[in-house]
């Protein structure tokens, strides 16, 4: 499936240790820079409103390495009785990142106090909070981890086998003053675990518009953007089944087993992704859309790398949203036009959204060629890979042809200047005998070379349909003993055809 595919290699570009997602330029000052191996596994927080007790939860994925090797990487996730780390919690991760940063991005541990945490998640000061962001700490000083080839060490560059007993914070103190049952003075500390450091101070992270993650009303919205802001990085579309969705982002409830349930909850949650800002351009596009098999839904984000606003209409039932804004080039167009002719050639479809490498490769051929040169590989490798029964499934696959097509070409364009030429100066002498007799040779050189070019089983096809039509015109044919004549009049009658279609064509273009 396409969107499993996409999917995978999302996965598999954030295994590379290093900082791999730099920030795009315009997305605002808003913007942190989270540990990477957290991010690659959303389903580490729970929808705070949830109504399922605490449990372990345990996650698995299955990976493919450079070298084409596959292993299972595997995440447990604990709980205390303080329950299981939530939506809410994660508000807490990142807004205690942005404060590391604000302090300067020490070794030591960072000083900080509840209030300036409020005001960092943009909460109203008072009893209701200071507790909810208490708890949220001390879930992440508390709530254990196991990782088992999953957590990558960026520092050193290596994927580490296990991680026992692992939390997210490795220190965490409160101090609280208060008088008359109120709190009047109070301040803390924490550290990051020693990984969770390592990484942040190594750049093995991924930025994130913390300034958008407050801005979610719904804990599933908020779930699918930091998903989808890591998987859109390098790619400007990306679908995915609603059930695999949810297995990815740890929703597992036996109501979220049925499938209208399932679409009701996205429903909700892509109104509020729509033209929403990530780390490298705008969601330009969040839809609903049924798969072909009729069994599930799937959600299709678009990736736009200009500004967009963001829709203030309710976004319609079948999810179904228009591109609200267009920011491609005129180089951009054409190489996704150029994919989109390749993939119409040989696979009968026509994509929305060309894939971006392909597209990139695209574009690369018409800086050297041209687009007209570049059109031409295209129909040039439909032709040639059929002689060799040779079927690319991807752009790339046909570049391998481009010496031979753009050769093709040339010589075809210096046959058909020269011929312009020499009909020009027969014009020029008066001469129309020797004119016609040019233009003629030229036709049928043309028409011949279209018959060449043919794929065998479509020349062969023809030839038999034009000795069938010479044959019910003139009966005797049938009756000839001399194939050598038969097949001598069968090849001039293709000829003709091809040269009256083509005179045809000019006539119409004329007019």
């Amino acid at each position: 499936m396409e969107e499993e595919k996409q999917h995978n290699q999302g996965i598999k570009q954030v295994q590379q240790p290093g900082d791999k997602f730099p920030l795009k330029k315009g997305t605002g000052s808003s913007a942190i820079r989270a540990e990477l191996n957290i991010e690659k596994w959303p389903a580490i927080w729970k929808p705070a409103m949830s109504k399922h007790p605490p449990a372990v939860r345990r996650l698995k994925r299955e990976l493919t390495l450079q070298s084409g090797a596959r292993f299972t990487a595997r995440v447990e996730l604990g709980y205390t009785n303080l329950g299981e780390l939530t939506t809410e919690d994660q508000k807490i991760y990142y807004a205690l990142v942005k404060q590391w940063e604000l302090n300067g991005r020490g070794t030591a541990q960072t000083f900080f106090s509840i209030r300036g945490l409020a005001k960092i998640l943009k909460k109203r000061w008072g009893t209701n909070v200071i507790d909810a962001i208490t708890g949220s700490l001390r879930r992440l000083r508390t709530a254990p981890f196991t990782w088992e080839n999953s957590y990558v060490d960026g520092g050193r560059k290596s994927t580490i086998e296990e991680i026992d007993t692992f939390t997210i914070l490795s220190d965490l103190k409160l101090i609280r003053q208060k008088t008359d049952g109120r709190v009047t003075k109070e301040a803390g500390y924490f550290q990051f675990n020693d990984l969770t450091l390592r990484n942040l101070l190594s750049h093995h992270t991924k930025p994130v518009l913390f300034e958008i993650i407050l801005q979610f009303r719904s804990e599933i919205a908020q779930l699918i953007y930091t998903h989808a802001d890591l998987i859109l990085s390098d790619k400007r579309q990306y679908a995915r089944r609603s059930k695999e969705l949810f297995d990815d982002l740890g929703l597992r409830g036996s109501e979220y087993g049925r499938i209208n349930r399932r679409k009701i909850t996205l429903e909700r949650a892509l109104r509020e992704l729509q033209g929403v800002p990530i780390s490298t351009g705008v969601i330009s596009r969040a839809g609903l859309e049924r798969t072909q098999d009729g069994k599930d839904y799937k959600v299709v984000f678009i990736k736009s790398s200009g500004r967009v606003e963001r829709a203030k209409a309710e976004v319609p039932s079948r999810g179904e949203v228009a591109l609200l804004s267009d920011s491609r080039t005129e180089a951009e167009r054409q190489a996704e036009e150029i994919v989109s002719q390749f993939h119409k050639i040989f696979h009968n479809v026509f994509p929305a959204f060309p894939p971006s490498k392909e597209v990139a490769q695209a574009a690369s051929l018409i800086a050297q060629h041209g687009i007209d040169r570049a059109r031409y590989v295209v129909e040039f490798s439909f032709k040639a890979a059929a002689q060799t029964k040779y079927a690319p499934q991807t752009f790339g696959g046909i570049l391998q042809y481009t010496s031979r097509a753009i050769a093709a070409y040339e010589e075809n364009l210096r046959k058909t200047e020269s011929a312009t030429r020499n009909n020009a100066e027969a014009l020029n002498r008066g001469n129309w005998e020797e004119l016609q007799k040019k233009v003629e040779e030229a036709q049928r050189a043309g028409a011949q070379a279209k018959i060449e070019s043919m794929p065998e089983r479509e020349r062969n096809a023809f030839y038999e349909r034009v000795k069938q039509d010479l044959v019910r015109h003139s009966p005797w044919l049938s009756q000839s003993t001399s194939t050598r004549i038969i097949d001598g009049i069968v090849r001039g009658g293709m000829l003709a055809e091809i040269m009256a279609s083509r005179c045809a064509d000019d006539c119409r273009a004329q007019h």
